[in-house]
């Protein structure tokens, strides 16, 4: 809110009569007063996540018996791989025509405007770090600012623990809340510096304010319960708010002394050029009570059993009960620590009762409801089948298969989750649109030695328009070889025409999170579409698609592929391989007709001889004269 823009672009709108400082005072003091349960809850729910998960009085008790506070910090494990699974899952903004195809290169435009701020802001951080609050204490935020100095949109993320809303507000989105903002903390110096026109306010804040904060969710880190902090560092806590007023957003720095800045309607328009409220809040669940908590919630009663029962089963292991008669042992504490010992040994008075109780069936029932508390664990939130740990040996298909099955569970919380992503994507929007009136060129390629800019707010030009009509009459690649040297040496072709290309203000376009997988630039985008249609059997050169790549030295690589092709053949010896074409094609067919005439005259011969073979085997056969041979 500190680097909005000038006070002068907003509209001063009147107050309803009441005292604006007393109504904001109790606005903040409402929303820290009806939220110190949910508030409590949330900061209980981080702890368990950075393994704080034993308060002081169970490690004292735990101290006394001598057994260690052991953790094993399934939680973090849990918001590790939602974290994670964010990462995997970011999409890229994109704008789509409302008035197709009039507005498609505009749209074209709007989408460059967008990841340019994306990248410049390095925005997908920022939304992980929203994620993971919305994830553990159950909501987070952003503030989407402009920074005059640099000329872009500002986004600024704010820490849940800094964040405040109107407690009666009950949608995840915040859409009903009447008024949102942060808390900062500042030196006196430093607040005196950041507001020198109000020193007196601070000062009187500090030295009348000794009235103690209702939480510590808002206290100066380290912690403080008052609007101020007396120590070595005079500190003063420092409210920045957005609140209706009549209907519209206003924005107000204040401290218990006095409005410091503000007061007036915010700066930043909507679509529709009224006032819209620059903080923009999402929340994982929210229950009847307007609470708010995450997915951490309904882990911390199962954590604490996992934590207690495999302590306290670890603990009856290695401790035993006696059963002894008066005087068995001349030192009781003695036989306490050699219990303890594995080779302890025990002397015992004779005559006297000295029995060591077996305690497996405790024992054995704790582990039993331990494995029950670590089987729920892995149920609750993101399951194993969601987390890819499934039984060994199945296939790949198999994992994914459970893996989406697992998916539908976290589909509202990722939703809600988006629609965030959204909300903010169109803030930035119309940020652009809002102060991006002058000419502005941005960078959509890293490509090192082609690296192309898209203009905004240009103005057009005879040559544009030249060009423009030229690429609809489709002439061919001559003729516009012939325009665009025309264009060039023609000093009229350069004067405006009074309008402007791509001229942001005016664009009329829808703003979705894309489908596809977040890349970094558009070149990597439209190169994966490429690769794709090329898989597909789209006929596309092959040096079409390493020119559309960011790989170093393309130009290298293609003049390669072009010495790998064959050289084209002369004429002479085209009509030499021509005839030794032919000469061997007059061979081959002299063979093939030799070879049939031999199988046609052998043949011939074989139904000649079987012919002759019958016939004989149709005479009648004539009795053989004996020559007196013993037949051997």
């Amino acid at each position: 809110m500190e680097n909005a823009v000038t006070e002068s672009a907003a509209k001063p709108v009147k107050s309803d009569g009441g005292d604006v400082l007393s109504k904001l005072v109790r606005y903040f003091e409402t929303s820290e007063e009806m939220s110190v349960a949910s508030r409590a809850k949330s900061e209980k729910c981080r702890d368990y996540f950075d393994g704080n998960q034993y308060t002081a009085q169970e490690r004292s008790k735990l101290e006394k018996r001598k057994q260690p506070a052991l953790v094993w910090n399934r939680v973090k494990r849990k918001v590790n791989f939602l974290t994670g699974y964010e990462i995997q899952q970011r999409l890229d903004p994109r704008a789509f025509p409302r008035n197709a195809p009039v507005d498609e290169e505009g749209a074209q435009a709007a989408t460059d405007a967008l990841r340019y701020v994306q990248d410049e802001q390095m925005l997908p951080e920022i939304f992980s770090d929203a994620f993971e609050d919305g994830i553990v204490e159950g909501f987070g935020g952003v503030e989407i600012l402009y920074d005059a100095k640099r000329g872009c949109p500002d986004i600024k993320y704010w820490e849940w623990d800094r964040l405040f809303y109107d407690p009666y507000s009950s949608k995840h989105d915040f859409s009903d809340a009447s008024y949102k903002g942060g808390v900062v903390w500042m030196d006196e110096e430093q607040a005196k510096l950041a507001y020198p026109d109000k020193a007196d306010k601070i000062a009187f804040t500090i030295e009348s304010e000794t009235a103690a904060a209702t939480s510590k969710t808002y206290d100066d880190k380290p912690a403080f319960n008052k609007w101020v902090s007396l120590g070595n560092r005079k500190r003063v806590r420092i409210v920045q708010v957005y609140y209706l007023e009549q209907g519209v957003w206003h924005w107000a720095h204040y401290t218990k002394g006095g409005i410091l800045k503000g007061g007036v309607a915010v700066p930043f328009v909507n679509t529709d050029g009224e006032p819209e409220c620059p903080l923009e809040m999402w929340s994982c669940y929210v229950d009847r009570d307007n609470n708010r908590y995450g997915e951490v919630a309904e882990l911390l009663d199962i954590q604490d059993e996992i934590n207690k029962r495999r302590a306290k089963s670890l603990y009856r292991l290695m401790t035993r009960q006696v059963v002894m008669d008066k005087g068995a042992v001349d030192h009781k504490e003695r036989v306490r620590d050699e219990l303890a010992r594995p080779d302890g040994v025990i002397e015992v008075n004779p005559g006297r009762k000295f029995d060591i109780q077996e305690n497996t069936d405790q024992t054995s029932g704790e582990l039993q409801l331990l494995q029950e508390a670590k089987a729920e664990m892995e149920f609750a939130g993101p399951n194993s089948s969601l987390m890819g740990d499934t039984k060994a040996g199945s296939s790949g298909r198999a994992i994914i298969a459970s893996q989406q099955g697992g998916l539908s569970e976290l589909g509202r919380v990722m939703a809600r989750y988006r629609n965030f992503k959204l909300r903010v994507y169109r803030q930035i929007w119309n940020r652009v649109r809002q102060f991006w009136t002058e000419e502005k060129w941005i960078r959509v390629t890293d490509n090192e030695k082609n690296i192309k800019f898209v203009g905004l707010n240009r103005p057009e030009t005879v040559a544009d328009v030249a060009m423009a009509e030229a690429i609809a009459q489709g002439i061919g690649p001559e003729e516009m070889a012939v325009l665009e040297q025309q264009i060039a040496t023609d000093p009229s072709a350069k004067q405006p025409t009074g309008k402007k290309l791509n001229n942001v203000a005016m664009l009329d376009v829808d703003i979705v999170l894309d489908e596809t997988v977040d890349t970094v630039t558009l070149q990597q985008e439209q190169f994966g579409e490429l690769v794709d249609l090329a898989k597909s059997g789209f006929p596309i050169p092959p040096d079409a698609i390493i020119q559309a790549s960011s790989i170093r030295n393309k130009d290298k690589v293609l003049e390669a592929m072009k010495n790998q092709q064959s050289p084209q053949t002369p004429p002479e010896m085209q009509e030499l391989q021509m005839r030794g074409a032919q000469a061997k094609v007059a061979e081959s067919e002299t063979k093939a007709a030799k070879t049939a005439a031999e199988t046609d005259k052998l043949r011939s011969e074989t139904v000649q001889g079987n012919m002759s073979f019958a016939a004989q085997a149709m005479q009648p056969q004539m009795p053989q004269q004996n020559t007196g041979v013993i037949p051997g």
